[in-house]
């Protein structure tokens, strides 16, 4: 009895090992119906249409327009109006410091390409920045405080004798009596100049400028000798419009609009120097002219990579025209994009006339330094004038100008 019972769980089992196994591909053709997608009687929705083209965007375009004019990289922040009062406080706080005998304490208040300034000996920069401030002016971004004259050192010394006069002197014998003579008058003291410019962060000491300002020059007198008035040079009294300076060159025709509005003096002279209204002092005969002044003129590179200039027969001697003009500046007018147009006047104020320069790059350092009056492109043209005057400026076939022209464009800029 015992023995039939373990043998019916073997059996059993024995039975139970022996069933046999489910169908492989009925198994595999249950699992793909179950993953296959579901499918409907319903028929797909159509694609809509496609939205036809208007008609004026199929037209072919029209002829390019005049190339906009460059903007910042960055939108500049505002440049603050500045005010004498303010600037002669941080003129008097570089005086202070100048007398403590440390010069590298001046370093915030002077632009980095004007620091060879502080290498000099604390005695010469302390003369510099001496005096009382007895002015000023604002020009634009820029303020001249006017200084006191240094301290004569001969004015302890006794002044030589004054010649007689003719009523001390009596009169040769058998002549008349001589006229009297005039004592010259010692020249007046000259007054030194302080200029500071302003910038978002404060007001920066330019220590050239200072050195070297100056009133402009008219020149000497002679009946061409004379400023001519826009009207005139252009003989367009009553035309309105934007103000146009074609400039053609070896590399490509420049436009310039230009600004008469902000530089008056800068935009007659340019106009009437390159139609040959206003005279210049020419350098070879000495006598003054009337001719187009920049018609195969050289082009050349004055900083390279930043501006190149025109006006001038060799780059690093520029004989000049008999006058200069005096600075126009304006805090509206930034040198933050290339294609500015100002006039060059080496970094000494109010001497430029006839030398003009175009940047190739935003050049803050300029700012409140020299006139803008115009604005140039397009900017490949500028590209191409940049390259070619840094790889030959000297030679025959360089960069120059073939001819200057001008014309009004639509309405006035505001």
């Amino acid at each position: 009895m015992i023995l039939r019972i373990l043998f019916i769980p073997a059996a059993f089992l024995a039975i139970s090992c022996q069933a046999p196994a489910p169908d492989r591909a009925a198994s595999e053709q249950r699992s793909s119906s179950v993953a296959a997608p579901r499918t409907t009687d319903r028929a797909p929705a159509p694609r809509a249409a496609p939205v036809p083209e208007p008609a004026a965007s199929r037209a072919q375009p029209a002829e390019p327009a005049p190339a906009p004019e460059p903007r910042p990289a960055s939108p500049a922040e505002p440049i603050p109006p500045p005010s004498i009062d303010e600037a002669q406080l941080v003129f008097e706080g570089m005086q202070t410091l100048a007398a403590a005998g440390n010069p590298s304490s001046l370093v915030p208040y002077v632009p980095k390409r004007d620091r060879a300034f502080l290498h000099r000996s604390e005695a010469d920069i302390r003369t510099a920045l001496s005096g009382k401030v007895l002015g000023g002016e604002i020009q634009g971004g820029r303020v001249v405080l006017r200084l006191e004259p240094l301290p004569n050192p001969d004015a302890d010394k006794p002044a030589p004798p004054a010649p007689p006069t003719a009523a001390q002197k009596p009169p040769a014998k058998g002549g008349k009596a001589s006229a009297a003579r005039t004592v010259e008058a010692p020249p007046p003291p000259r007054f030194r100049y302080a200029v500071l410019m302003r910038r978002t962060m404060g007001f920066r000491y330019d220590p050239i400028a200072s050195e070297h300002w100056a009133p402009s020059d008219p020149g000497a007198a002679d009946p061409l000798n004379r400023d001519v008035p826009l009207s005139e040079s252009l003989g367009d009294s009553k035309a309105t419009g934007r103000l146009v300076a074609d400039i053609e060159t070896t590399e490509g025709r420049l436009a310039c609009e230009l600004f008469p509005d902000k530089a008056p003096g800068a935009v007659a002279t340019f106009v009437g120097l390159a139609r040959g209204a206003r005279a210049f002092l020419d350098p070879q005969t000495k006598t003054w002219v009337k001719r187009a002044f920049y018609d195969g003129q050289p082009i050349h590179a004055s900083s390279p990579g930043a501006f190149f200039s025109f006006g001038c027969p060799e780059p690093h001697a520029c004989p000049g025209v008999g006058f200069s003009i005096p600075d126009e500046l304006d805090l509206t007018l930034r040198h933050d994009r290339p294609g500015r147009l100002g006039l060059d006047n080496a970094d000494r104020p109010n001497q430029g006339a006839a030398r003009f320069y175009i940047t190739a790059a935003p050049d803050a350092e300029r700012d409140d330094r020299t006139t803008i009056l115009g604005q140039c492109g397009p900017l490949d043209v500028i590209d191409r004038l940049t390259r070619a005057v840094e790889h030959d400026t000297r030679s025959a076939d360089g960069p120059a100008i073939r001819a200057v022209s001008f014309r009004r464009e639509g309405s006035a800029s505001p």
